[in-house]
């Protein structure tokens, strides 16, 4: 059986050596760790695909841009383009409802479209405003329906409540700020903090079943994970507070728990990474920086 530890004491320091421009000083309290399995080799990660955009206004063309503590609001913008352009085309309601909008009432993990807004990330700044998002299909699905939304999508606009509305735009592959959130890396931080599934209310215990969870829920087994460091404080410069990305009620992720996370994967890992109760909706998204 998997056993799981909680330990403290020193950890390495949060700035790294090719690092430091990015990576925040935060005081280590709490390692989460899950100890070496014995039986053999874990199998390789599946790739994740996916389809990015950059968000420009309307008329002048240049970027659009939104506050990274407003991922879920970016990812409800796209969520309702995908959404009305998906109709549109003639695909059935059922299918739209399920796997553009998520709607679902059986098990956590079932398939559907992630909306990942990526925040900008820039040395010396670090974590900036969000003018890219991608959508993803799940783990180890084959690209068609990314593929197609990617077609579908490019031109539209994605409308906001407060008339800041978005046209998507296709982003090319080696845009260098997509590149940190598709990269393959062993090391993944998060750049908005991860939502627990539910509330751990301070207890350890708690916070432990509920970061199994929160990797069984995304499809990635606890066992592929070499430690895992989690604080409210952001471990990126320019991120904020974990609280500050947590949406208001009657939001189903107001009362989650929030933490921003640095995990060590016993391999290298490809992107994109999202995890937690808010991984389709903007939150738990992670990039390629150690």
């Amino acid at each position: 059986m998997m056993e799981i530890t909680v330990t403290n004491g020193a950890i390495k320091s949060a700035t790294g050596k090719d690092s430091a421009d990015i990576l925040a000083r935060v005081p280590r309290d709490t390692l989460f760790r899950i100890r070496k399995v014995e039986n053999g080799m874990l199998p390789d990660p599946s790739p994740r695909p996916y389809a990015a955009f950059r968000l420009l206004h309307p008329e002048t063309g240049k970027n659009q841009t939104y506050a990274a503590t407003d991922p879920v609001k970016v990812a409800g913008m796209i969520r309702g383009a995908a959404g009305k352009a998906a109709l549109d085309s003639g695909r059935p309601k059922k299918w739209v409802d399920e796997f553009v909008y998520g709607h679902h009432d059986g098990a956590e993990s079932f398939p559907r479209f992630s909306y990942l807004p990526l925040p900008s990330i820039q040395p010396v700044v670090g974590v900036g405003r969000i003018s890219r998002v991608l959508i993803a299909e799940p783990i180890g699905a084959g690209g068609n329906e990314v593929a197609w939304i990617k077609r579908l999508l490019a031109g539209h606009f994605a409308n906001n409540e407060q008339g800041r509305h978005a046209l998507l735009m296709s982003l090319p592959h080696d845009d260098n700020v997509l590149k940190q959130y598709v990269a393959t890396s062993q090391t993944w931080t998060t750049v908005t903090p991860v939502a627990l599934p539910g509330s751990d209310d301070g207890i350890v215990s708690k916070t432990n079943k509920l970061l199994v969870k929160m990797f069984d829920h995304a499809g990635y087994t606890p066992d592929s994970v070499e430690e895992l460091e989690y604080h409210r404080v952001p471990f990126c410069r320019g991120a904020e507070d974990a609280k500050r990305y947590r949406p208001r009620a009657p939001h189903h992720l107001a009362n989650c728990t929030m933490y921003h996370m640095r995990i060590r994967w016993k391999f290298p890992m490809p992107g994109p990474i999202a995890l937690g109760a808010g991984r389709h909706c903007g939150l738990g998204v992670l990039a390629a920086i150690e």
